[in-house]
């Protein structure tokens, strides 16, 4: 058997464009106890960063979009 392969051209190998929009959103909830609100958003933004992808895992949206339709 003689197997005999064809040189690749440009065409072959050209790579489509795709428009993708992802979203990624955590969501958790935390009783924290800190002088101000401020204070505590500051606390759970460090505890969610410490547990993203371990104990809070995000929700993913992803979608073609239209690039006509986003500014």
């Amino acid at each position: 058997m003689n197997i005999t392969f064809k040189q690749a051209t440009d065409k072959d190998i050209t790579q489509s464009t795709y428009n993708v929009r992802i979203c990624v959103e955590y969501v958790a909830y935390y009783d924290i106890k800190a002088d101000s609100w401020f204070d505590a958003e500051k606390i759970a933004r460090e505890r969610l960063n410490e547990e993203m992808n371990d104990q809070v895992f995000p929700s993913e949206d992803i979608r073609e979009y239209d690039p006509k339709e986003v500014a």
